[in-house]
């Protein structure tokens, strides 16, 4: 179902679809996130960094409902909210986009309880808070976010490269 969604998105009218699904099929409010977070993501690769914000927080204020506030979809969630944010890219903005990746480094350091920072929705963190720091002009904090993001995904990759 997700999947037609999606490909209806790129011909119609955002209000236009909700309409449609609400009234075709019941849709709970997991699906009903999923819907928003998608179409955030299309929104950020269209570089509709203020409507992706909007789809976005709408995603992270269901799925902490439906899910808890320290689940790892709405850190997932909050991540690609803070890159909507950091792309706005003006002073409030980019404070938001702080505290949102701050929050979602937290759900994700407090779901792998394993104390270590090899997991990659964890990296994905890092490389967005290094953009974070890079668009403060902040090389070196960027530097070792960046660095971090990628020593992270090598031994993720590592780890899949030995076991096939």
């Amino acid at each position: 179902m997700i999947s037609s969604i999606i490909t209806d998105i790129l011909s119609i009218d955002i209000r236009e679809l909700k309409l449609r699904y609400n009234q075709e099929t019941r849709i709970d409010k997991r699906d009903l996130s999923d819907i928003h977070y998608y179409i955030g993501k299309i929104f950020l690769k269209k570089k509709r960094f203020r409507d992706a914000k909007n789809q976005l927080r709408k995603a992270v204020r269901l799925r902490m409902q439906y899910l808890g506030e320290d689940h790892i979809f709405v850190g997932v969630s909050l991540n690609l909210l803070g890159i909507a944010h950091l792309e706005i890219n003006n002073k409030d903005e980019l404070e938001v986009a702080k505290r949102t990746f701050d929050q979602a480094l937290e759900i994700f350091r407090n779901h792998f309880k394993d104390n270590s920072n090899d997991h990659v929705e964890i990296a994905n963190v890092f490389q967005s808070l290094g953009s974070y720091y890079l668009y403060k002009n902040d090389t070196n904090p960027a530097f070792r976010y960046y660095k971090e993001s990628i020593d992270i995904k090598s031994k993720i990759l590592g780890k899949i490269g030995r076991a096939h």
